[in-house]
């Protein structure tokens, strides 16, 4: 029992680490964004109120800030995307280390021709309740 306890505390931990690195990589570009946009409607104030700006040249540059955080976007998902491939290559190479617990037999050769097909007491039914028990069925044409 402290076995599994220790294994489950050590996955914990685990599971925090992850959940706080993607939610940094999510929660920077969103910083970038609000800092931007902070940035850029200081800045649409203080020319609007010198009288260098119009309205429509501040709504200007809060737009510009805005598309510029679409591509910030686009390389967050992008990085998710291959934080979870880097992952799924990593379990797949795994499965390739294990050893399977089937060994092949040598192969021996087929005879030319269709080949005999026999079922012996085999039984067909669904859950407890049985269609057809004990059938033979022998097809010995070539």
């Amino acid at each position: 029992m402290r076995r599994l306890y220790q294994l489950m505390r050590k996955r914990l931990q685990r599971a925090r680490a992850a959940f706080l690195v993607d939610n940094l990589n999510s929660s920077i570009p969103h910083l970038l964004y609000t800092i931007g946009y902070g940035v850029g409607l200081a800045l649409g104030v203080y020319l609007f109120s010198q009288g260098q700006a119009t309205i429509g040249t501040v709504y200007l540059i809060v737009y510009y800030i805005g598309t510029l955080s679409q591509p910030l976007e686009a390389r967050t998902h992008q990085i998710g995307d291959l934080q979870k491939a880097t992952a799924n290559i990593g379990r797949i190479e795994e499965l390739f280390g294990v050893d399977p617990n089937i060994h092949e037999t040598p192969r021996t050769n087929v005879p030319d021709g269709s080949l005999s097909v026999e079922f012996d007491n085999v039984s067909f039914g669904y859950a407890e309740s049985v269609l057809r028990s004990q059938l033979s069925v022998a097809d010995n044409d070539h």
